[in-house]
């Protein structure tokens, strides 16, 4: 027996009793020897464990004793997550350590200020806590979506590399890489939390990450819209010194309360950055009011608001309005959707698209919120009409599989949802149609006819003429067509209204006027008729007259020699800059 254990352990001598405890076998042996899985799982947790919690700095996965004081109350697991840093004094020891409280700042790194978000900054409250954080070295984020916020308040961190403004409603969530946040973000006087009190219990109590409204505002929906608006409708006083019962009006879209004077309505313009858009907005700030402008700039530039940049009364957002925005405005002046044929054909599915799609965005909008909504259809709903002139309630002749009915019959179908809005939730709309209108800012190139004839002239080109030129058109200056919109949103009427200028010219007129402004000598050059092009148009504006007092003011040989001046400087420009570069 003995000489079997011999063989089987290698050696000959006996171990002594004291020796017991060197002679064990080697952790390497029993691991050779055994086949239990167990044994291996333990060993190997056990060696990760010892790893995980000393060695590797990159696992973001906290260590074991942290893991288990989730467990515990959240006051103990709170003080484990505080990381340390250095301070930046020389005696640095033990007790100059600090607790990061964004746990953003590894030990050995130097605090140089704070990522903090204050939601509802720019209000009385929150604007003094942005000054404070600014002035002591932090980078500030302020959310507000400006209901009772003011960009005034922050109109001095404007252009600091440590201050971001962002118009967002914190009902919908948002994501930003922050340290500290302060949650301010709810109105706070009885004025404005009674105005609404669903939005303002939405403030409160709303999951921004889940996107179901809560209960009472799901069972409000299937109410009457009317009613809920009609109620939303809060009354203001007058700026009138001999104010009385009758010389309260109603806010148009509900925002100013009663007992707060009229000091400029919150304005959105869909295309404010588009030739006609950027003319509303001019007038618009002129008065007094503060304007947001949503644009994608398919069409539009900025270079048509440049002059804007920097005011606290105006904010331009990149956005595309087939995609939903929540905004807190007065009133929509909805004019997004590309205007010339070059552009609205480019894409046909993108422009009814905007037109219907777009149009129900802002529709969704005014109802939430209460606004007045304007739609700018146009003198095209008419297509090529068998009615001289137009009136309103001419309902056309357009092909609807021709090549130019995204745009014809979009603007059709925003027209009936904009009255299906309109009669089945009761928003307050207005419809315009806008007929053929120059001016400066158009696009240069955008296949329209006034615009086209002014460019080839400056270019000593040829003047295209399609067809045999006796079609007539209508041509209103943009400044008599921004009164028409402004008078009717501000009016009583729904509409449709015709806005446009009833002198009427032929194509071969249109050519001899831009002759005469510009170069006597330029060429005529005939071409082939375009596809579903109208013979005529010509605008009836008896009812504009009558209900709205607007008339055109500007005549084409006035006009158009302000659109050329701004034509010469753009073309001749790019001129310069092309031979420069």
């Amino acid at each position: 027996m003995n000489s079997e254990l011999i063989h089987r352990t290698q050696t000959s001598k006996t171990p002594k009793p004291n020796d017991t405890l060197h002679q064990a076998p080697k952790p390497t042996n029993l691991l050779k020897k055994s086949k239990d899985p167990l044994l291996y799982t333990f060993i190997g947790i056990a060696i990760a464990t010892f790893f995980f919690n000393f060695f590797d700095p990159v696992s973001k996965t906290p260590p074991l004793s942290q893991r288990q004081s989730e467990s515990e109350s959240e006051s103990a697991q709170l003080q484990t997550r505080h990381v340390l840093f250095e301070t930046t004094s020389s005696h640095s020891s033990h007790h100059d350590m600090h607790f990061n409280v964004g746990g953003k700042v590894p030990l050995g790194l130097k605090k140089k200020g704070l990522r903090i978000l204050v939601t509802g900054g720019a209000g009385f409250v929150g604007s003094h806590l942005v000054d404070r954080l600014i002035e002591r070295g932090d980078t500030v984020i302020v959310v507000d979506n400006f209901f009772t916020g003011r960009k005034d308040n922050l109109v001095q961190h404007f252009g600091s590399p440590r201050f971001e403004l962002i118009r967002h409603d914190v009902v919908e969530s948002i994501l930003l890489e922050v340290d500290q946040i302060y949650h301010l973000a709810c109105p706070a006087s009885p004025v404005h939390y009674k105005y609404n009190p669903v939005k303002t219990i939405i403030f409160n109590f709303f999951d921004p990450v889940s996107k179901t409204p809560p209960l009472s505002q799901r069972q409000s929906e299937s109410e009457s819209e009317s009613a809920q608006l009609q109620t939303r409708h809060v009354l203001f006083e007058t700026t009138s010194s001999h104010s009385s019962h009758h010389d309260v009006h109603f806010n148009v879209g509900g925002k100013v309360p009663l007992g707060l004077k009229k000091k400029g309505l919150r304005i959105l313009v869909t295309g404010g950055a588009g030739f006609v858009g950027s003319h509303l907005v001019d007038r618009l700030i002129e008065r007094g009011d503060t304007v947001i402008v949503v644009d994608n700039f398919f069409t539009g530039r900025k270079d048509n608001l440049v002059q804007h940049f920097g005011s606290p009364r105006f904010e331009l957002i990149r956005h595309d309005v087939v995609e939903p925005i929540l905004l807190e405005v007065d009133q929509i002046y909805h004019l997004a959707c590309p205007a010339s044929p070059v552009h609205y054909k480019y894409n046909p599915v993108k422009t009814i698209k905007t037109n219907v799609v777009g149009t129900m965005n802002m529709l969704g909008l005014a109802k939430r919120v209460g606004a007045r909504f304007l739609v700018t259809s146009t003198s095209e709903v008419y297509g090529d009409p068998l009615q001289h002139p137009q009136v309103e309630n001419y309902w056309g002749n357009v092909n609807p599989i021709g090549v130019r009915s995204c745009y014809d019959e979009g603007k059709r179908t925003a027209e009936t949802l904009t009255m299906d809005y309109h009669r089945g939730h009761g928003i307050e709309v207005r419809i315009a149609r806008i007929f053929n209108t120059y001016g400066p800012r158009m696009c240069i190139d955008d296949g329209r006819v006034v615009s086209n004839f002014v460019a080839q002239a400056l270019r000593k080109e040829p003047l295209t003429v399609y067809g045999d030129g006796k079609q007539t058109r209508s041509f209103q200056y943009v400044s008599d067509l921004v009164e028409g919109l402004i008078r009717l949103m501000e009016g009583d009427h729904v509409g449709p209204f015709n806005l446009g200028n009833p002198s009427e010219f032929t194509m071969l007129e249109l050519a001899q006027v831009v002759q005469e402004t510009i170069d006597p000598y330029a060429k005529i050059e005939f071409r082939p008729n375009t596809e579903d092009d109208p013979h005529k148009r010509k605008p009836d504006i008896t009812k504009a007259r009558e209900l709205l007092g607007w008339h055109p003011t500007v005549s084409l040989r006035n006009g158009l020699p302000l659109m050329v001046k701004d034509f010469k400087q753009r073309i001749f420009a790019d001129k310069k800059d092309r031979v420069g570069a």
